[in-house]
């Protein structure tokens, strides 16, 4: 879409120049105006690739919460009257343990 405008704006940036009955004031007005439409269009094109970059950034982390949240049930932690309690292969005494 924004290739299309582009073209589009080219296309027309060439008729207006090429228009004699323009005075030089008039067409400098108007490369004034078509440079702020482009300044406009290049900030929106930096805002796009931003919110995508951030996009990516967001599923990277939806991803990864969801890999530690597995993680996490396969391990043998259970949680008793208020506590969370881990069940391991190795053997030590209550007050090591804690």
């Amino acid at each position: 879409m924004f290739a299309v405008q582009s073209i589009l704006l080219v296309m027309i940036v060439k008729a207006v120049i090429s228009l004699t009955c323009l005075s030089n004031e008039a067409k400098e007005d108007f490369e004034k105006s078509r440079k702020a439409v482009s300044d406009v269009q290049d900030n929106i094109n930096k805002v796009i690739n931003q919110l995508r970059t951030m996009g990516s950034k967001i599923t990277k982390l939806d991803n990864d919460f969801k890999a530690l949240g597995k993680d996490l049930r396969k391990t043998k932690w259970h949680k008793y009257n208020g506590h969370c309690y881990y069940y391991g292969s190795d053997s030590t005494d209550w007050f090591m343990a804690e």
